[in-house]
C-alpha cells in the first residue's frame, strides 16, 4: 500500500514538475534567451570573435604565364607570342576586422585587414623571387586610363611612356607582378596626374591587399 501512494506522490510531482517546466518554457522562452545571448554583438561576444577573426583557413592559388619568346616579339621577329603556364603561387589571406568602434546608434566602424602570406610549402618549390618576362601591368594601367580622354591628353603621355622607355612586356619577379614595384613611369604620373593617376605602383592582387575602412 506505501508502495502503491509513493508512487502516486512520485507521479504527481513529476506531472506538477512537468507543467511549471511548460508556464515557465511559454513565459520565459528559454530558446529565445539563449538565442539572444549567443548573438549579442559585442566584445567578448562569441557572435563578434567570429566576426573579428573568422576562423576559416582562406587560400589563394594563382598561375602565371610568362612569354617565353618576350625578346623576339618585342623586336618584331616573332609573330605571336608564345606561353609558359607556371605555379602554383599560393597565398593565405588572413582575415580579420581592426579599429572596431561602437556608435551609441547601434552602428560600427571597422577597418577590414586581409594580408595575403605567401605559402611556399604549398607552392610546389616555386618562389617569390622566380622571374618572369611578363605585361608590363603598369604601363597597361596607364594606357587604359588614357584611353577615356582626348588627344591632347593621351599625348604628353605617350611622350612620357617613350622618354621612360617602358615595354609592353618586361622582366619580373613573381612578386613583383602580382604586387606592384615603383616604376619611373607610376612614379611621374603620380606626380605630375594625381586625379588619374593615383597610385605609385601596380600588380596583379595589389588591389586586394588594400584595406578601407568601410561602416557596417
Amino acid at each position: 500500500m506505501l508502495f502503491f501512494f509513493t508512487g502516486v506522490f512520485m507521479l504527481m510531482a513529476v506531472g506538477l514538475m512537468s507543467i511549471c517546466t511548460g508556464v515557465l518554457s511559454h513565459v520565459w522562452e528559454p530558446y529565445m534567451l539563449i538565442f539572444k545571448w549567443k548573438l549579442i554583438f559585442e566584445h567578448g561576444g562569441e557572435i563578434f570573435e567570429l566576426w573579428r577573426t573568422p576562423p576559416v583557413d582562406l587560400y589563394i592559388k594563382i598561375y602565371l604565364f610568362n612569354v617565353t619568346n618576350a625578346a623576339q616579339y618585342l623586336k618584331g621577329e616573332a609573330e605571336k607570342m608564345s606561353f609558359e603556364e607556371v605555379g602554383p603561387y599560393v597565398y593565405r589571406e588572413l582575415l580579420s576586422h581592426e579599429n572596431i568602434t561602437f556608435y551609441d546608434n547601434g552602428t560600427l566602424y571597422t577597418r577590414p585587414s586581409h594580408p595575403l602570406v605567401f605559402q611556399e610549402h604549398l607552392s610546389e618549390g616555386h618562389k617569390e623571387e622566380d622571374l618572369f618576362y611578363l605585361p608590363n601591368i603598369a604601363l597597361l594601367s596607364i594606357a587604359h586610363v588614357a584611353s577615356k580622354h582626348n588627344y591632347l591628353i593621351r599625348l604628353p603621355l605617350n611622350l612620357l611612356i617613350r622618354q621612360t622607355k617602358n615595354l609592353p612586356l618586361e622582366k619580373q619577379t613573381a612578386r613583383q607582378f602580382m604586387f606592384g614595384y615603383e616604376t619611373t613611369l607610376t612614379t611621374l604620373g603620380n606626380t605630375f596626374l594625381p586625379n588619374w593617376i593615383s597610385f605609385n605602383k601596380v600588380g596583379l592582387i595589389d588591389r586586394v591587399c588594400i584595406n578601407l575602412p568601410i561602416p557596417l
